[in-house]
């Protein structure tokens, strides 16, 4: 057999179409048979499959071709007015879009903390009712957040996923590694902006600005034009 003449039923389709003068249907739309997995653009195309395949007196309404042509369109994203960042739905804009506003709704009502989300606030709630949930099955150790199980199980099977490409040296936690990997490179990326030093991660800037209260002036002057932001997104 010549390999080079066997047609894919694809082909023998796009044919039969091209000497009937059939013309495409519009797109975005799909016709699916529901006698098989096989899936068309056009409904003439399912009707031809149907009639090869699945017996001359099968017509699409009897393969159930979908009443509601099918979009092939991609979904509905949803763009962060400050970093650009694209979510899928509205609801997860306004979470994302808190990080820069610094909006945190969600109180705690046994200490002045509050969060962005609700669950951020469930998972601080239990550092105040000792709930730990996540329990280690090697050791019995309780952990509050999943994250906190998943690393300490590390501990156990000695696994380290992360490793450094400039030594031998490996990490439990990709944050470990980053630090690491920043002491390689000298990157200081955490920079105060009332004297200037800078720092490796982001707490021992925060610690710095505590010790040494260097807060910016100004700093609590922009937060209505960020809210002003969100709230576009809320009405």
């Amino acid at each position: 057999m010549d390999l080079h003449h066997v047609k894919t039923e694809d082909q023998e389709l796009d044919e039969s179409k091209e000497a009937s003068g059939d013309e495409p249907k519009a797109e975005g739309q799909v016709f699916q048979c529901g006698l098989c997995t096989r899936k068309y653009n056009r409904k003439d195309r399912l009707t031809a499959h149907l009639k090869k395949f699945h017996g001359p007196d099968c017509k699409p309404n009897t393969a159930k071709t979908p009443s509601r042509p099918i979009s092939l369109k991609e979904p509905k994203r949803f763009l962060c007015a400050f970093c650009g960042k694209a979510v899928s739905s509205s609801s997860n804009l306004i979470i994302h879009m808190r990080r820069h506003t610094g909006e945190k709704p969600f109180k705690c009502e046994y200490c002045t903390m509050a969060f962005p989300r609700s669950s951020d606030l469930q998972c601080h709630r239990r550092t105040h009712t000792g709930e730990r949930p996540h329990v280690c099955t090697v050791c019995q150790k309780g952990f509050a957040r999943s994250y906190k199980l998943q690393q300490h199980m590390r501990i156990h099977s000695g696994e380290r996923p992360y490793k450094c490409t400039y030594c031998e040296k490996s990490f439990t936690q990709s944050n470990d590694l980053t630090l690491h990997i920043r002491r390689h490179t000298g990157e200081r990326p955490y920079q105060c902006g009332v004297c200037g030093e800078r720092f490796i991660q982001g707490t021992a800037l925060k610690n710095h600005r505590m010790q040494q209260s260097h807060y910016e002036e100004g700093q609590e002057s922009v937060e209505p034009t960020r809210r002003t932001v969100l709230e576009q997104f809320t009405l």
